[in-house]
C-alpha cells in the first residue's frame, strides 16, 4: 500500500515537471519571436538602472522603486552579459517555477487533479505568458508573492511564531520587488490577529502577527536606511506610490505627469509635493478614489482588458514585424476563455466550494486587495496578475467538482 501511494505521488510530480517545462519551452518560443527588440515604457527604467548596477553604482532613475528586480537585472548583466536573450531565458525558468508552485499548491490544499488543472490554466493564461516576454518586475514578483501567501497561510495554522516570523521574511522579499506586498502584509497581520482560532485578539495571535511584522521590517529595512541617507527622508520603498497618487488627481497624461515631476528637485521634494498635492485635492473631494473605483472596477471584469495579450500574434524579425492570423485567432478563443475561467470560475469556486475557513478567508483578502485596489488608483491589467494564480486554483476546483458530480448522474 505505501509502495502504491509511493509511485502515485512519483508520478504525480513528473506530471508537474512535464507541466513546468511546457511552460517554460512556451516562454522561451514566445521570448524569440514575440519580443521587440525596442524598450518601452517600464522596460527602459528597470534596463537603465541595471546597467548603473551592473557598472558598480545604483542609480534610481526619475523615481524610486523597490530594488530586487534591478538587482535581478543588474546581476545578469553584470556576470552573464548585457544579452536580452539571456534575460529572458532566465525569466522563462521563473515561469516554469510559478507553475509547479500553482500544481504544488493546488494538489496540497484539495487535490492532484486541481493542482494540475490550475497549473494548465496558467501556463496557457497569454497575459502571463506575454508578462514574461518584456522586463518586468512581476516577472520576478509572481512566484515570490505566492510563495509568500503560502507562508502566511502555513504561519496561520501553526503554533510557533518562528513561521510567522519566516512569513514576514517572504513578505518582506516580495516588498522589494512590488509594494503592493508592503500593505498587504500588515492587513495580513491584522486577519491574523483578529481571527486565530476564532478568538480575537489574543495575546497568542496579536504575538504571530507582530512577528510577521517584524520579519517584514527586517528585510527592508537596510534598504529603507539606504533611502533614509541617500535620499535624506522616510521612504520605506520608495516614491512610486506618490507618482501614482500624484498622477490620479493630475489631470495630466504619464508623459506630462512624468515631466513635472521631474521639476521637483530631489527624490525627497518629489515625494513631498506629489503627496502634498494628492492630499490638497483628496480634500477638496473626499469620493475621489471611490469614484475611481466605482469607474474603473467593471474594467477588471471586461474581456477587452486582456486585449494586448494579442501582442503574441505578433512575429518579430529583427525591426520588422507581422501578424500570425492562425495564431491570432486561437488567441481571441483562448484569451476569454481563461480569462472567464480566472475571474468567474475562480470568484466562484473561492466563494462557494467547500475549503478550508482559513483559506478561504485569506484568499479572499488577497483578492479584494487586489481587485479594489488598483481600479481606485492607477488601473493597469497587469497589476492583477498576482491573483491569477490563486483564482486559477479554485477554478480547477471547480472545474474538478462539477467533472464528478456529472459523472455521479
Amino acid at each position: 500500500m505505501q509502495q502504491t501511494g509511493e509511485r502515485v505521488r512519483r508520478a504525480s510530480n513528473i506530471r508537474i515537471v512535464v507541466i513546468a517545462l511546457t511552460a517554460i519551452l512556451i516562454s522561451l518560443v514566445s521570448s524569440h519571436y514575440n519580443r521587440p527588440q525596442v524598450l518601452k515604457f517600464d522596460e527602459q527604467y528597470y534596463f537603465e538602472v541595471a546597467k548603473s548596477i551592473a557598472s558598480g553604482h545604483y542609480e534610481d532613475g526619475y523615481i524610486v522603486r523597490p530594488p530586487l528586480y534591478p538587482l535581478f537585472l543588474g546581476f545578469i548583466f553584470r556576470f552573464l552579459g548585457s544579452r536580452l536573450s539571456m534575460i529572458l531565458f532566465i525569466q522563462s525558468l521563473l515561469r516554469g517555477l510559478l507553475v509547479a508552485q500553482v500544481a504544488w499548491l493546488g494538489r496540497k490544499y484539495f487535490s492532484f487533479s486541481t493542482g494540475f488543472g490550475a497549473a494548465i490554466i496558467v501556463t496557457i493564461y497569454p497575459l502571463l505568458i506575454w508578462i514574461y516576454t518584456r522586463l518586468l518586475n512581476e516577472a520576478l514578483y509572481l512566484p515570490i508573492f505566492l510563495g509568500s501567501i503560502w507562508a502566511v497561510e502555513r504561519a496561520y495554522r501553526r503554533e510557533s511564531k518562528g513561521d510567522s516570523f519566516w512569513a514576514g521574511i517572504i513578505c518582506g522579499i516580495a516588498s522589494l520587488v512590488r509594494v503592493t506586498s508592503f500593505f498587504l502584509t500588515f492587513i495580513l497581520a491584522l486577519w491574523i490577529a483578529a481571527q486565530r482560532d476564532g478568538r480575537r485578539f489574543s495575546r497568542d495571535s496579536v504575538s504571530k502577527a507582530l512577528m510577521l511584522v517584524a520579519g517584514l521590517l527586517v528585510v527592508i529595512s537596510p534598504w529603507m536606511v539606504r533611502n533614509a541617507v541617500v535620499h535624506k527622508t522616510l521612504m520605506p520603498l520608495g516614491n512610486e506610490a506618490a507618482f501614482n497618487l500624484y498622477f490620479t488627481v493630475a489631470g495630466l497624461s504619464v508623459d506630462e505627469a512624468r515631466s513635472e515631476w521631474d521639476t521637483w528637485g530631489g527624490q525627497a521634494e518629489r515625494q513631498s509635493e506629489a503627496m502634498t498635492r494628492w492630499w490638497r485635492y483628496v480634500r477638496k473631494h473626499p469620493a475621489h478614489h471611490l469614484k475611481r473605483l466605482v469607474k474603473n472596477l467593471p474594467r477588471v471584469f471586461r474581456l477587452r482588458s486582456q486585449g494586448f495579450a494579442t501582442g503574441l500574434a505578433v512575429i518579430y524579425s529583427g525591426m520588422e514585424c507581422r501578424r500570425n492570423m492562425t495564431l491570432n485567432a486561437i488567441l481571441e478563443v483562448v484569451i476569454p476563455i481563461t480569462f472567464l475561467l480566472v475571474m468567474v470560475g475562480g470568484l466562484l469556486g473561492l466563494i462557494f466550494l467547500k475549503t478550508p475557513p482559513h483559506i478561504r478567508s485569506l484568499c479572499l483578502i488577497v483578492c479584494l486587495y487586489f481587485i479594489l485596489l488598483h481600479p481606485a488608483t492607477v488601473m493597469k491589467a497587469r497589476y492583477f496578475l498576482p491573483i491569477v494564480p490563486l483564482l486559477a486554483i479554485f477554478s480547477a476546483r471547480l472545474i474538478e467538482v462539477l467533472v464528478n458530480r456529472l459523472r455521479n448522474l
